[in-house]
């Protein structure tokens, strides 16, 4: 039995250690994103819930997270567009407008950090 539970710890933390190194490669495919994340539920509420709770922790999230978060709310859109009731409509905008407002923060997370460290930073006109 001893042996039996040895195995199972080394197995497990060679599968863990796997996980580990391929998130530190930075790599993100669809195949290998699908395979971390079971429930795109979970992950896209896992996110938001960061969002609400953490800020310091979303704005820090990997690549691969973002990333994964980007393709959870993608299948949860394509699962809800199959219903064309009022609701599946509803949630499909307010998921867009979760997914945009989320890009944009990590897309001008750099540029915040530009402006405390006192690099100059370019204003952009607005486009009417």
């Amino acid at each position: 039995m001893k042996k039996l539970a040895l195995s199972f710890v080394i197995i497990l933390g060679l599968c863990l250690l796997g996980l580990q190194s391929f998130a530190s490669e930075g790599r993100t495919s669809v195949k290998s994103i699908s395979f971390v994340t079971e429930n795109p539920w979970e992950v896209f509420r896992g996110v938001v819930h960061t969002y609400k709770t953490s800020n310091v922790e979303f704005m820090y999230k990997s690549n691969v997270e973002q990333q994964a978060f980007l393709l959870a709310a993608t299948e949860i859109k394509e699962i809800l567009s199959e219903n064309s009731d009022i609701r599946a409509e509803q949630k499909i905008r307010r998921i867009d407008q979760a997914v945009t407002v989320f890009k944009y923060l990590w897309d001008t997370k750099h540029l915040m950090h530009a402006e405390q460290i006192g690099e100059e930073v370019v204003d952009i006109p607005e486009v009417i």
